[in-house]
């Protein structure tokens, strides 16, 4: 796959010789499934590059990938003087970095949780909802990851300060079906 994003032979085979090669491929491979062009793939992978010649230079392979190469990288001239900051570029690298965790099970970098998690009540209320979505409405575990993340981002929204109050919804709820219906009738009317 590598050689359907790149054309330059000395590239392909730099990538080939590296020992991170193989989770190169999966990841290109992954970004063709999806429909990504070449060109975008090649541009956002150029962090990566520049990572596996930093890497390559230090004596780093995948299995040897520590959180401390991670922040070196990030302190090294390689990245501080070379590196594109645009999101595609990072967010590739921190792509082939999480599939080094999962293979080597390493934390390699740390990821803040999102707002909502971080809210043991609204984590709770999450919690009930998964298994009323499972239970009742009997809705598939990617449903009702999809349902999850919305509804926490929902609760987090409408209590910033951390305590939920789940009977304001309700009146939320209540105000939201009588505009409905007001709008209703005044169309009917017509």
């Amino acid at each position: 796959m590598i050689e359907t994003i790149y054309k330059r032979k000395n590239i392909i085979i730099e990538i080939k010789m590296s020992p991170f090669f193989p989770f190169i491929e999966m990841l290109s491979t992954k970004y063709l499934e999806n429909g990504y062009h070449p060109h975008i793939i090649r541009g956002n992978f150029s962090l990566i590059l520049l990572f596996i010649r930093w890497a390559a230079h230090k004596r780093c392979t995948p299995e040897k990938m520590r959180s401390s190469h991670v922040q070196a990288f990030f302190k090294s001239p390689t990245y501080q003087s070379r590196a594109s900051k645009r999101n595609g570029t990072q967010a590739c690298l921190e792509r082939l970095w999480g599939m080094l965790e999962r293979k080597y099970k390493q934390t390699l970098i740390k990821r803040k949780l999102p707002h909502y998690q971080r809210n043991p009540e609204v984590n709770k209320l999450i919690e009930e909802f998964k298994a009323y979505m499972h239970e009742v409405k009997g809705l598939a575990p990617t449903s009702i990851t999809r349902f999850k993340t919305t509804v926490g981002q929902f609760l987090t929204y409408l209590f910033p300060q951390g305590k939920v109050h789940l009977r304001k919804i309700q009146g939320i709820e209540s105000l939201f079906f009588h505009l409905l219906k007001k709008h209703h009738n005044r169309h009917q009317k017509y």
